[in-house]
């Protein structure tokens, strides 16, 4: 019985780990379109500078949920997150060997 319930809070932290992974993917591009956006609206503070700079930081955010979301589906979000550098490389030229 405790190893059921241990086993169900396990799955509970992994949940809670790949949303996290997942929001963490989402969020550079929705950084990067919200920096962009406010570039935008400093060099033009008009209504119109206003209505750009949202409609950029939009595509940013709307950017991020399709790769997160992408990702997660290929991948898994969190094993994303966490691969090492190179690791697809030397797992190609183990399986040469």
């Amino acid at each position: 019985m405790i190893e059921g319930i241990i086993r169900g809070g396990m799955k509970i932290i992994a949940y809670i780990l790949e949303i996290f992974a997942w929001l963490r993917i989402a969020l550079s591009p929705t950084i990067l379109g919200c920096i962009l956006g406010l570039l935008i609206y400093n060099e033009s503070p008009t209504k119109l500078g206003l209505v750009f700079a949202l409609v950029v930081a939009s595509i940013g955010a709307a950017l991020g949920i399709f790769w997160a979301t992408r990702v997660s589906i290929k991948k898994g979000a969190l094993k994303f997150i966490t691969r090492y550098p190179n690791e697809e490389d030397e797992n190609h030229v183990e399986d040469k060997k």
